[in-house]
């Protein structure tokens, strides 16, 4: 990360909660659009790679009954 980055993110750690989601809303319609195809092959390809990770069992999978047991456990 470069030197006015580290400065910027500090800075930026001093403003309100406020300061900071107007900020983020600049800084999100300052954004140039990205096409629709660009996103959907992207998605495309994300799926394509999680099903292969799946199917070779690189990938750890969970039933919903693990999940939500898991779940459970951890909330109140």
């Amino acid at each position: 990360m470069s030197q006015p980055l580290k400065e910027l993110k500090q800075k930026l750690s001093e403003l309100t909660s406020d300061e900071k989601a107007h900020l983020a809303t600049y800084l999100l319609e300052s954004l140039e659009p990205v096409e629709s195809g660009d996103i959907e092959e992207a998605w495309r390809f994300e799926a394509e790679a999680r099903l292969a990770e799946v199917e070779s069992g690189k990938a750890k999978t969970f039933s919903a009954d693990e999940v939500f047991s898991e779940l459970d456990r951890h909330l109140p």
